[in-house]
């Protein structure tokens, strides 16, 4: 019965993607993206079609889907520097809607029915950030500025995917992935109807392994959380507490590892296991079924 429950996973990019290997095995799932990415292919894609950023609606959709089909859909063409994904849902954008080509390609990837990818948004918005020092960034892109992050925002804001605001009504839980805070994590929460839904709910989160460079360096495990608790109220904390057992892969990833300390909040309830695993390029990642068996444990 527990992989029955309706789950509402909210992130973006590469650490959301990675936990969804496993998370997968649940019956009912709604996975909502971000859509600010101004960078690289995606980036140019947006200015080309004036729609929001599709490339992390993509990777969850990819993840998802067979093997064979995941390579079709993520081969990138050389000489247009974009993958063949990418240029589906662009054009199926153009033609219909946003959660129109979603569902299109949700059908041709051969995606379980109860297994729902959506945008955030449907607006076309970019996340801009204000540092320390008084440096103002505008795009996703350029905030990689080697300063600490002051005060976040859209412009403009957006308003809520209306699928998105009943995805989360309709579901048991929400689960934060991991991800890059500010434009993965916090980039969804900056539409307050978004954040009131979610608070109706029970949250999940599942810390960060790393800090982040021009987003999070310098922000520890409690920094981490006491951002977020600026926009929902967190019941459950999924924290690592081990390093990577390889002397190479200490030293290489030194500078930027999440200091392994106790958050401190009696109010909620916090399980502190080793997590650590590793990617094909030898990246640090979760360990997406251990992820899933302790979601499984807490749903219990």
């Amino acid at each position: 019965m527990l992989k029955k429950k309706k789950l509402c996973i909210i992130g973006g990019g590469h650490g959301l993607s990675n936990i969804l290997v496993s998370l997968q095995q649940f019956d009912n799932l709604y996975i909502i993206s971000d859509v600010t990415d101004s960078g690289g292919s995606t980036g140019t894609i947006r200015k080309a079609f004036d729609c929001p950023a599709m490339g992390d609606i993509r990777k969850i959709l990819t993840t998802l889907s067979n093997i064979e089909l995941r390579k079709i859909f993520e081969y990138r063409i050389p000489q247009y520097k974009d993958c063949i994904g990418n240029l589906i849902m662009s054009s199926l954008i153009k033609i219909y809607s946003f959660n129109e080509a979603i569902k299109i390609c949700h059908g041709l990837l051969g995606l379980k029915e109860t297994h729902k990818v959506m945008p955030v948004s449907l607006d076309n918005f970019n996340i801009c950030a204000e540092y320390y020092d008084g440096t103002t960034k505008t795009k996703e892109d350029e905030l990689t500025y080697n300063d600490r992050i002051k005060e976040i925002w859209l412009d403009p804001v957006g308003k809520p995917n209306p699928e998105v605001l009943e995805a989360i009504k309709d579901s048991d839980c929400v689960i934060i992935a991991p991800g890059s805070l500010y434009t993965s994590i916090i980039a969804n929460l900056l539409i307050p109807k978004i954040c009131n839904e979610i608070n109706k709910k029970d949250i999940i989160w599942i810390a960060n392994l790393m800090q982040q460079f021009g987003e999070t360096i310098g922000m520890d495990l409690q920094d981490h959380y006491n951002k977020l608790r600026e926009y929902i109220e967190i019941d459950y904390a999924i924290i690592n507490r081990t390093k990577p057992k390889e002397r190479c892969l200490i030293e290489r990833y030194e500078a930027s590892l999440m200091p392994l300390l106790h958050l401190k909040d009696d109010k909620i309830k916090i399980i502190e296991e080793d997590l650590i695993d590793y990617d094909v390029k030898n990246s640090i990642v979760h360990h997406s079924l251990k992820v899933f068996n302790i979601i499984k444990e807490i749903l219990s």
